[in-house]
């Protein structure tokens, strides 16, 4: 009898439909959401029958699968690393696909392919004004694992798209009150944005540590600002992870051309113990050194 296996991941659309590819080829026992830091400072230890996805790789586990182009892994590993994938998905199915076993993803193929726009930000005006599908979705996820109600939102969700229909999960009593919610506060979100993002040379920076927690909430979407600012090329988020570091994330404005792009995000922020892709990273760096790491992180951007 196959030991039960479990799915260690972040918590974004990409790890969730990560996770219902997987069950459909793997004996998946628990699907364990785990912050991106405790990875990064090795307080999370991999057991020999964990499958760790979309996350850095960890020495120890059973199969690894990601597409970040600043990770990496220093030993061999069963799985696959793709950082040309759109997605962490993608890279799972064509694991799977390669060995024979496309059949157990049949009726997921829209899912999947949505999947890869929300994650490498293939988005229209309209899906940030006016989301629907996957994309809905995709911003109503909690990105914090260790917020009350996540763990359970995104396991509902797992369950709800085993069948790969949205729909269940938008017409599901449990997730309709948060979308009516999130179609509500579109135009308060974009009045607040407009009044907490401060702008230098096409580079919008918001600090969420001096908003309060209605005003995070409203100032969540990583994309509406650059519905509100058009012409500004990069998004700079700081949050404060805990009482010892602070937390950097970059975006590029998805609505322009790659050559846009100051750098390469993911290679930046790996000089800071962080990663990600070319147009969108973060990283966590102490306290004590935030202001000289984001003076160098600015200008590096902005020369």
């Amino acid at each position: 009898m196959l030991n039960r296996r479990k799915i260690v991941t972040n918590s974004d659309l990409d790890a969730i439909v990560s996770a219902v590819l997987l069950k459909k080829v793997e004996p998946v026992g628990a699907v364990q959401f785990v912050p991106l830091e405790d990875i990064k400072n090795g307080s999370f230890t991999p057991t020999a029958e964990d499958i760790v996805v979309n996350m850095p790789f960890l020495s120890g586990c059973r199969l690894w699968f990601d597409h970040h182009a600043s990770n990496s892994c220093p030993e061999k590993f069963e799985g696959r690393y793709d950082p040309d994938a759109p997605s962490a998905a993608r890279v799972i199915y064509n694991y799977y696909s390669n060995r024979g076993r496309q059949d157990c993803f049949e009726g997921l193929e829209e899912l999947l392919a949505e999947t890869d726009r929300v994650d490498s930000a293939g988005f229209t005006l309209g899906d940030i004004e006016t989301p629907r599908g996957a994309v809905l979705l995709s911003f109503i996820i909690n990105s914090d694992p260790l917020q009350k109600h996540t763990v359970a939102s995104n396991q509902l969700m797992i369950s709800l798209l085993d069948s790969g229909e949205v729909d269940n999960v938008i017409e599901h009593p449990a997730f309709v009150t948060k979308i009516q919610k999130f179609n509500r506060q579109m135009e308060d979100s974009k009045q607040l944005l407009s009044e907490k993002l401060e702008q230098e040379n096409g580079l919008l920076v918001i600090d969420f540590r001096n908003l309060n927690k209605r005003e995070s909430e409203l100032c969540s979407n990583k994309f509406l600002p650059f519905v509100i600012y058009p012409e500004a090329h990069t998004l700079l988020r700081i949050k404060r992870l805990n009482e010892e570091k602070i937390r950097m994330n970059l975006g590029f404005n998805m609505f322009l051309s790659d050559d846009k792009c100051p750098c390469h995000y993911g290679h930046l922020l790996a000089r800071f113990d962080g990663g990600g892709h070319r147009r969108a990273a973060g990283c966590a760096v102490r306290e004590e050194e935030f202001q000289r790491d984001l003076q160098t992180i600015k200008k590096e951007i902005l020369s």
